[in-house]
């Protein structure tokens, strides 16, 4: 059966999630307590057992001269003994009608394996949210770089990128990816002159290597900024994800349009969506 999960399949939600993604328990009670909607959590049934589940979160679309609402497709599991049935080709068609009647332009999601780029073209999406990645090398300076707190990031975030074309989270959705790279030992860092910040990076240091989940920085002060990194990780290289609104051959993510008179795949294409949610 599918449908919009009840209140007694949330627990079974929660441990098939942490079968599959094998996910902290504390990561989890920080999802369900702070950001998880009974009615945004679709799940397929069999008896009393749920097999198969995914969460949709709202978030809106900016063009600069307009926003548009759209579905972020989050946390999609099967159980393990349950693949390869068409249980998620069943799910996604059901969510697809809600997205449909809930008059959201388009639905997008991340694939957290290449292989699944293929899966989720089949149903309907295409690539989007161009990215660069490239390791660079840390210079030596003396720059400082200073942690900054919930407030002060999201305000920068969100300005950054204010004329450009991008979805943004709301307060609370970022509130959570936020706490997620502290949980994770990372931390929002950013270079300042005077009391301005001028660019900030979103770092952790997984095993020996550190990665820039999302960089936020002018050209200009990019040098500044990598050279504060190695004075605080002491790494000569550093693992950078960037927007790239050029044509690019990788993409962070995948969309399906259903307003195709709003957007298009052009458009997504080019548009930003914070790197963080692919960690």
């Amino acid at each position: 059966m599918v449908g919009i999960a009840n209140s007694t399949q949330i627990e079974q939600v929660k441990s098939l999630w942490r079968i599959v993604f094998q996910d902290s328990n504390e990561y989890l009670d920080s999802y369900f307590s702070n950001h998880f909607s009974k009615n945004n959590c679709f799940v397929i049934s069999e008896g009393d057992e749920v097999i198969a589940a995914l969460q949709l979160i709202p978030f809106t679309f900016s063009t600069g001269s307009k926003e548009l609402p759209a579905a972020y497709i989050f946390a999609v599991l099967t159980a393990p003994n349950e693949r390869q049935k068409g249980h998620m080709r069943n799910l996604f068609n059901f969510v697809f009608d809600v997205i449909k009647n809930r008059a959201y332009a388009f639905t997008f999601l991340i694939p957290q394996e290449d292989y699944l780029f293929d899966v989720y073209r089949k149903l309907g999406f295409e690539k989007a949210f161009a990215v660069s990645k490239q390791k660079k090398s840390l210079p030596i300076n003396n720059v400082s770089l200073v942690e900054i707190d919930l407030k002060k990031s999201f305000d920068f975030h969100m300005n950054y990128y204010s004329e450009a074309i991008f979805i943004h989270p709301s307060f609370e959705y970022y509130k959570f990816i936020f706490e997620t790279i502290y949980a994770d030992g990372g931390a929002v860092l950013a270079y300042k002159e005077g009391a301005d910040i001028l660019a900030l990076g979103y770092v952790v240091k997984k095993d020996s290597d550190l990665l820039l989940l999302d960089f936020l920085c002018p050209n200009k002060y990019q040098d500044k900024f990598l050279g504060g990194l190695r004075n605080i990780y002491g790494n000569e290289f550093v693992n950078i994800s960037m927007h790239c609104e050029e044509s690019s051959k990788q993409y962070l993510g995948m969309a399906k349009i259903f307003d195709t008179k709003s957007v298009g795949y052009d458009i997504l294409q080019k548009a930003y969506m914070s790197l963080m949610m692919n960690d």
